[in-house]
């Protein structure tokens, strides 16, 4: 599943969105990162917390946003549609002025 984000700037995005979880400003998203340095988002409660990942993908003219996961441990699809679920909801109260549509793609 991913969500494909068209924007002028992607990248521009994507650094805003994890600014605003380093900043404390979506306390139950947490950012994880990984053997290579790429960052990713988590949800935080307990719950949740490690079974997906949100990964970013820069491209031109657009970001996705896509759910990965550690390992082999590939989550249901009622985890991957709950964190893109929550990341849309993200999207639209917090980052509605950078982009005029995107779309969910399973």
């Amino acid at each position: 599943m991913k969500i494909i984000i068209p924007t002028s700037s992607g990248e521009s995005l994507k650094t805003k969105i994890f600014k605003f979880v380093e900043d404390e400003n979506l306390k139950t998203w947490v950012i994880r990162i990984d053997s290579k340095s790429e960052k990713y988002l988590t949800h935080k409660p307990n719950q949740w917390y490690d079974l997906a990942l949100i990964e970013f993908i820069v491209l031109p003219n657009q970001l996705e946003a896509k759910i990965a996961w550690w390992d082999n441990n590939e989550p249901t699809d009622e985890v991957k549609g709950y964190y893109i679920g929550r990341f849309v909801e993200i999207l639209l109260v917090h980052f509605k002025d950078n982009f005029k549509n995107f779309s969910v793609n399973k």
